[in-house]
């Protein structure tokens, strides 16, 4: 094998270890979010649950 293919080989090689890493990554980034943003929902409503008016007869139970 020439020096030439093994530098081609290398190259491609490291190539297909940065892909690899760039997908894992950028699938950890989409989890975060989707669990952000199901965290962000679930604040919402209970911030909504809070902010309700409760009648006066509820609250004294």
């Amino acid at each position: 094998m020439d020096v030439k293919s093994l530098i081609t080989n290398l190259f491609s090689y490291i190539n297909q270890i940065l892909s690899k890493k760039k997908q894992k990554m950028s699938n950890e980034i989409d989890r975060y979010n989707l669990e952000m943003n199901c965290l962000n929902e679930a604040i919402d409503n209970l911030t909504e649950l809070i902010e309700m008016d409760i009648p006066e007869e509820i609250k004294r139970k």
